[in-house]
C-alpha cells in the first residue's frame, strides 16, 4: 500500500505502524503505546480517513463509537482503550486481538464450498450474541439505560481471536440516546445484506436487529452462502424484504432440526416473533447442542488461518523488537513536552506614552505556568530595578562633575582664596598693575581674618554641588 510510506509515525504516545486491514471509513494498524520507564504493550489503532475526519458529522460519530464501546465491558468485545483527536485525525486505540474476523473463514468457506463447522459457527456466533447483549444492556456513568444498538453486525465486525473466542468490534454506527452525530434524514448506516427490515423501511431499530443480523451470520456460516446476495442495493433490500427463506439445513448437511428452528426463529421479518434478546437466542443455540470450548476453536482456527496469523506474529515481533520506534517516540515526547519559548511568557515592555514611567505588562496565567514565570521574572525585575537606580545615580552626578573640571577663571579664584586661608605660613603678593593710592612696596598676605582680595571675593562665591537638573530628573520620578 502506499499508504504505509509514511511509517511508523508518532501521534501523541503512540507509534502508527503499517496498516493491517481497511475499511471504507477508517484504516486499522498496528501501532505501539509508549509509556514511561520502558513499558510498551502492542495495540491495534483504528485510524478514521482524512477525508472522513475533516468532515464534523463523521468525527462526531466516531467519537461516538469511542464514547460507547468504553461503556461495554465484557470478554466477548473488543476493548477500547484511548481515543486520539488532532486536526487533522481521528484516532481510536483498541486492544490488539491477534487473529482474523470471521470474514476471513465465511469467504474461505464459500470459496471451498466447505461451510464451517456446525459446532465452531454456533460457538462463535453464541459469543458475539453475549457481547451484543452485553452492548443492550449498557448503562451509564449514572446508571441510565444506554441503550446502545450495533446495527453493522457483520461477519466483518466479529473479530476470531487465536485463542478461540469471538468479540464484537466496531460500533462505529451503532445507535444509542445520546449521540453527539445523529443520523441524517434518510440515511441508512450499517452493510444493506445484514440489515434487519425495520431497518430498512426506517421504522427504527431496536436490540431485536441486532439478534436477526446475527442470524444471518450464522445462517451463511452453516451454509457457506450468501443469504441475501444481490447485484445492488436495490435487490438486497428486496430480497431481505420479499425473497422466501429457506433453512440452512435444506442447504447443508448435519444441521440438527432445533438449530434450523433458532436460526429462523431469528430470521424472522416481524420483530415480535424474533428472539426478545441477544441473551435468549445464545441460551437457545447453547441449549440446543454443547458449547465447544474455547480451546477446540482456537486449535480449527490456528489450523485455517496458520499462514495470516504466523505473519502478524512476526509484524508484532518486529514492532516490540524495534529499538528504533522507542527512539522515535522518545524525541517526539521531547518536542511535543519540551518547554515554551521564552517569548510566551516573558515580561512585555510598553512604551511610555505622555511621559509616564514604562510599565511592565504580563500575558495572563495559567495556573500551572504561573510558577515557572515567577522563577524568571522575579531575578529579572531585580537587575532592572538596579539598574535604574544605578542610572540615576550616574545622571544626577555628571552635572556636578562637568562643573568642577571646566576650566574658569572664577572657579579657579574661589579654589585659591580657600586654600590661601588655611596656610598660616605668610605669602607674598605681587605687586599689582592696578593703579594704587598710597604705595607699591611687597607686604605679607594678611592673616586669615581678612578677607580675601577684591577680585576673588565678588567672582567665586563658596562651592557647593548644584541642584539635579529638572528636565533630566523627571525622566526617573512618577507624576
Amino acid at each position: 500500500m502506499t499508504e504505509s510510506r509514511e511509517f511508523p509515525k508518532v501521534i501523541g504516545r503512540y507509534v502508527l505502524c503499517d496498516p493491517i486491514a481497511a475499511g471504507g471509513m477508517a484504516t486499522v494498524h498496528l501501532g505501539r503505546l509508549v509509556g514511561s520507564e520502558g513499558f510498551s504493550r502492542v495495540v491495534a489503532i483504528k485510524r478514521l480517513h482524512e477525508s472522513f475526519a475533516l468532515d464534523p458529522d463523521f468525527r462526531a460519530m466516531f467519537l461516538d463509537e469511542a464514547r460507547l464501546a468504553s461503556r461495554v465491558r465484557h470478554a466477548n468485545v473488543v476493548p477500547s482503550i484511548d481515543v486520539i483527536t488532532l486536526d487533522r485525525e481521528a484516532l481510536l486505540v483498541m486492544e490488539y486481538i491477534p487473529g482474523e474476523p470471521m470474514s476471513y473463514f465465511t469467504r474461505r468457506a464459500s470459496h471451498a464450498g466447505q461451510p464451517i463447522p456446525v459446532d465452531v459457527a454456533v460457538s462463535l456466533v453464541t459469543g458475539a450474541l453475549h457481547g451484543l447483549h452485553a452492548a443492550h444492556e449498557a448503562r451509564g456513568e449514572r446508571g441510565e439505560a444506554l441503550g446502545i444498538v450495533h446495527r453493522d453486525v457483520s461477519p466483518h465486525n466479529i473479530m476470531v481471536g487465536a485463542d478461540g473466542v469471538a468479540r464484537v468490534m466496531d460500533f462505529g454506527v451503532a445507535k444509542a440516546s445520546g449521540r453527539m452525530g445523529q443520523t441524517r434524514e434518510g440515511q441508512i448506516k450499517g452493510k444493506i445484506s445484514y440489515m434487519a427490515p425495520e431497518q430498512i423501511t426506517g421504522r427504527g431499530v431496536t436490540a431485536q436487529s441486532d439478534v436477526f443480523s446475527a442470524a444471518v451470520v450464522l445462517w451463511e456460516a452453516l451454509t457457506a452462502r450468501r443469504l441475501f446476495a444481490a447485484e445492488n442495493d436495490v435487490e438486497a433490500m428486496y430480497n431481505i424484504l420479499e425473497r422466501p427463506i429457506q433453512p440452512p439445513g435444506a442447504l447443508a448437511r448435519g444441521v440438527p432440526v432445533a438449530l434450523d428452528e433458532i436460526v429462523m426463529k431469528g430470521l424472522a421479518r416481524d420483530p415480535s416473533e424474533r428472539y426478545a434478546t441477544a441473551l435468549e437466542m445464545a441460551t437457545a443455540l447453547e441449549r440446543s447442542m454443547p458449547r465447544l470450548a474455547s480451546s477446540e476453536v482456537a486449535r480449527w482456527v490456528h489450523e485455517h488461518a496458520t499462514a495470516s496469523l504466523t505473519a502478524k506474529t512476526a509484524m508484532c515481533e518486529r514492532i516490540e523488537n524495534d529499538r528504533s520506534l522507542d527512539a522515535l517516540a522518545e524525541s517526539s515526547s521531547r518536542i511535543i513536552s519540551a518547554p515554551p519559548a521564552q517569548s510566551s511568557t516573558a515580561i512585555r515592555f510598553a512604551t511610555p506614552v505622555g511621559g509616564d514611567a514604562t510599565r511592565a505588562e504580563a500575558p495572563p496565567l495559567t495556573p500551572t505556568a504561573a510558577p515557572a514565570l515567577g522563577r524568571k521574572v522575579i531575578p529579572t525585575a531585580i537587575v532592572l530595578v538596579g539598574a535604574a537606580v544605578a542610572l540615576a545615580v550616574i545622571v544626577t552626578r555628571r552635572p556636578a562633575d562637568a562643573i568642577a573640571s571646566a576650566p574658569s577663571a572664577p572657579v579657579e579664584a574661589s579654589a585659591a582664596a580657600p586654600a590661601a586661608s588655611a596656610d598660616p605660613t605668610p605669602t607674598p603678593v605681587a605687586p599689582s598693575s592696578a593703579p594704587s593710592s598710597s604705595t607699591t612696596s611687597a607686604h605679607v598676605a594678611p592673616p586669615p581674618q581678612v578677607s580675601p582680595p577684591h577680585v576673588a571675593a565678588t567672582s567665586a562665591p563658596p562651592r557647593r554641588a548644584p541642584p539635579p537638573r529638572e528636565d533630566e530628573s523627571r525622566l526617573f520620578r512618577r507624576d
